[in-house]
């Protein structure tokens, strides 16, 4: 199922959930294309650096990741994708679970935490 961009709700159990992502603050990128949020599997709307999403979802697990496209002369403009690991939240009904992005230069990719 894709993921609601407003804040869910049960027709019948009126219960709702959310995933609130925020993407830290980047000094400095070589060559950022683009950052795609997957939530279960299905792209999200852009968050800009230093932003903050909030997407409704439905009680239960999910999983995100994010995904890093960049070139760059260094790599003779060659297309580099980069996938987070993949984090699993579990959201409890009426409740909202926040997530933090934040890039690891050592590993070149974003790590993601929930809280």
């Amino acid at each position: 199922m894709p993921p609601q961009l407003v804040p869910a709700s049960g027709p019948a159990t009126g219960e709702s959930a959310s995933i609130k992502i925020t993407l830290a603050e980047l000094k400095w990128l070589l060559g950022l294309d683009s950052i795609t949020f997957l939530l279960d599997g299905q792209p999200l709307k852009p968050i800009p650096i230093g932003g903050t999403g909030v997407f409704g979802v439905s009680p239960g697990q999910h999983t995100i990741q994010t995904i890093l496209k960049s070139s760059s002369w260094l790599y003779l403009y060659i297309p580099i994708t980069r996938r987070s690991a993949i984090l699993t939240v579990s959201v409890a009904p009426n409740t909202q679970v926040a997530v933090m992005a934040r890039y690891n230069r050592a590993w070149g990719k974003f790590e993601l935490h929930a809280s």
